[in-house]
């Protein structure tokens, strides 16, 4: 009687609230019990997710085979200027093919840069441009070449065999796609620009 009477007393005793723990379910009720907007939005990142797969680069995304034999349209927007629509092929040799000029350039690249000579291309000064790749995504799904940069050379003074280069401008260029438009050589042997529709 003694121990009914104690327990009793304990059991009016004020107690420590202690958290109770959730018992443990398996997950797909977990999932089932999460509100319905969580859901969506499981639903909208699955979407999200295949769309960036079918946009996923079908190559490589960073040097030579990233940029050799594509071609590019560009604008280039120079201080002195204005701005110039151009196409550009890079080809396999490391040689470059312009639209507005029959003179051939050059270009390199390290990782997902480029460095592109373009001769002739502000009165008759050589121009090079250099971008970043971006891959393609849903919002864009063409390569891009971006955060373009435009510097010409300029002689150092009292020193005849070096020179520094200076920013004259800005570009971008997005990838041709070969259904909409190619680039090839016309009959008087200047790159031509043809769209088919």
């Amino acid at each position: 009687m003694h121990w009914t009477a104690l327990s009793l007393l304990v059991g009016l005793l004020p107690r420590p609230h202690l958290p109770r723990s959730a018992p443990q379910r398996p997950p797909a009720l977990r999932l089932a019990r999460q509100p319905r907007c969580c859901a969506e939005e499981a639903t909208a990142e699955e979407a999200t997710a295949e769309a960036q797969s079918f946009f996923a680069p079908s190559r490589a995304s960073s040097g030579v085979e990233a940029f050799a034999d594509t071609r590019w349209s560009a604008m280039m927007t120079l201080k002195e200027s204005g701005t110039v629509l151009f196409s550009m092929y890079l080809m396999d040799d490391d040689r470059v093919k312009f639209s507005d000029t029959e003179k051939l350039g050059e270009w390199q690249c390290e990782e997902a840069v480029v460095v592109v000579e373009k001769p002739e291309g502000l009165y008759n000064n050589t121009l090079y441009l250099s971008a970043t790749l971006q891959a393609p995504t849903p919002e864009r799904p063409r390569y891009r070449l971006a955060e373009g940069v435009v510097q010409q050379s300029f002689p150092i003074e009292g020193n005849t065999e070096e020179v520094e280069l200076r920013q004259v401008g800005t570009f971008g260029a997005h990838e041709q796609i070969e259904d909409i438009g190619s680039m090839g050589d016309g009959d008087d042997g200047r790159p031509t620009i043809t769209i088919s529709l």
